[in-house]
């Protein structure tokens, strides 16, 4: 799991529209649970799920693309409004191993599943992790 963890913390993000610095939220996923690979397909359906769930929240939301800076491995997340405890839970509800929380345009790595011994971590400025404004037509070849 370290080497997960490493990969984790080396994410970057394309979003479909800007965030703002002072916002505090947490960035979620429903891709491949337990770092586990799945079709694109399934991801799909687990995203949408995860969508769902986030909208019965009635909390803000924009979706957006967690990559490495490559751009060889692209995962399709959601920036939420809500405060670390009910992002913890959504990442569990879709068996993460991690999600990532922004405060004040920090970026931290916050373990959800992934196992004992991980604590939450600052990665760096969320402004400079953000690589470009995505265009989410593309997002069915993800």
């Amino acid at each position: 799991m370290e080497s997960l963890w490493q990969v984790y913390k080396s994410v970057y993000f394309e979003l479909s529209q800007p965030l703002s610095a002072q916002l505090d939220f947490a960035i979620v996923t429903a891709h491949n649970p337990l770092g586990q690979i799945c079709s694109a397909g399934q991801n799909a359906t687990l995203d949408r799920l995860l969508q769902a769930e986030i909208v019965a929240l009635s909390v803000p939301y924009r979706s957006l693309v967690g990559c490495d800076l490559q751009k060889s491995h692209m995962e399709k997340s959601w920036a939420v409004a809500v405060d670390k405890a009910v992002a913890i839970q959504l990442a569990k509800n879709y068996q993460q191993n991690a999600l990532y929380w922004v405060s004040c345009d920090q970026l931290y790595l916050v373990p959800a599943m992934i196992g004992d011994g991980y604590r939450q971590e600052l990665v760096g400025r969320f402004s400079d992790r953000v690589v470009s404004n995505y265009d989410f037509e593309q997002l069915a070849a993800i």
